[in-house]
């Protein structure tokens, strides 16, 4: 059975027979800075950026206690894996040191969910719609409700969360793009595509992706109210309006299907 590490959603191991949820956030993370690092050493200190804004004093035995606690949950779940949870030793026993896990970085829905970003990238940069968009499928289902609620609440896990947020949205960027491009499933993917504007209106390339998507389902009236409420969001940041915005509004006032499809082309490039 293999073993997997779950860090987007809450925080598990699992396999097939069974799933532990760590007991504590400070062991959660530091099951997260392992797998984030997957077999690599993490030094005593960045554990400590992973557990606490402030290190108690007694950071160091917690830590321990969090390691050992950690080893029986792996154990539990897959007997023989505790081993390779090691430890290394600095000169002092101190910061020098640190721990390592003996993990498939393939096995950390983390690390399998970037791979498969960058691979939707890669295929919708090469015209391969198809293949882009069933790799941002098998993302998203990674997605399970984004990362950082059962760690601990610190500037090492908000940076990371705020990163992978980003990441989530170019990923969604890439799926609209490429449902636009292949022409199939527009009306679909519609509304995902309405949520995902919602929740991040600052991404120029969504609400662009968004009013195209409505021009190509037939809904001219809808796109050109989707352009007017992007440009009046840019013009109350003080900014200027997009020139992809321009263009695409150009295209739909002409209903030019073969302009608007280009511009979510050019669109899809800088993806």
């Amino acid at each position: 059975m293999t073993t997997r590490i779950r860090l987007l959603g809450t925080v598990a191991i699992s396999n097939e027979r069974m799933t532990i949820i760590p007991a504590h956030h400070i062991r959660r993370g530091v099951l997260a800075a392992l797998s984030f690092n997957a077999d690599k050493l993490v030094t005593f200190d960045a554990l400590k950026d992973w557990c606490w804004a402030d290190p108690p004093t007694s950071a160091m035995p917690n830590l321990r206690s969090a390691v050992a606690g950690l080893r029986a949950d792996l154990e539990t779940v897959s007997p023989g894996m505790a081993a390779g949870l090691t430890t290394q030793r600095g000169a002092r026993g101190g910061g020098g040191g640190g721990y390592r896990l003996g993990i498939d970085p393939g096995r950390v829905d983390v690390i399998e969910f970037e791979r498969l970003c960058r691979q939707a990238h890669r295929r919708l940069r090469a015209d391969d719609w198809q293949a882009a968009s069933r790799y941002c499928l098998q993302a998203e289902a990674l997605w399970a409700g984004g990362f950082g609620a059962d760690l601990p609440p610190t500037a090492m896990v908000a940076m990371h969360e705020t990163a992978l947020v980003v990441q989530h949205e170019s990923m969604l960027e890439t799926l609209f793009a490429s449902v636009l491009l292949e022409g199939a499933e527009i009306t679909a993917r519609l509304p995902d595509l309405t949520i995902a504007v919602t929740a991040a209106p600052h991404r120029e390339r969504l609400r662009l992706l968004h009013a195209a998507a409505q021009f190509l389902v037939g809904d001219l009236e809808g796109a050109l109210a989707s352009i007017n409420r992007c440009t009046s969001y840019f013009d109350e940041l003080g900014v200027g309006v997009p020139a992809s915005i321009a263009s695409l509004h150009h295209a739909a006032l002409n209903r030019d299907a073969n302009r608007v499809r280009s511009v979510v082309h050019a669109a899809a490039s800088r993806c």
